[in-house]
């Protein structure tokens, strides 16, 4: 995202465990159709990217698969 820093989106992250993560690729820049300005940055995931936010999901289920129905519906309301 070194060509424009001053995006109006900023740049879009993955969110892992609890906390939102820059891609390790570099950022691609997303321009507005109309007028051709930088709107935001993409970073692409790379293969370890995908490992971790695996691996935090497996984590995360071991926890989840043993919290009760009704406590895992409350985040749906």
């Amino acid at each position: 995202m070194s060509e424009a820093t001053n995006v109006q989106y900023g740049q879009v992250q993955n969110y892992v465990d609890g906390a939102w993560i820059s891609a390790r690729e570099e950022a691609r820049l997303i321009n507005d159709p109309v007028t051709n300005e930088a709107i935001a940055g993409v970073g692409f995931s790379s293969a370890g990217d995908v490992d971790d936010v695996v691996a935090a999901g497996q984590d995360a289920f071991e926890t989840w698969r043993r919290t009760p129905i009704e406590e895992r519906s409350q985040p749906l309301f």
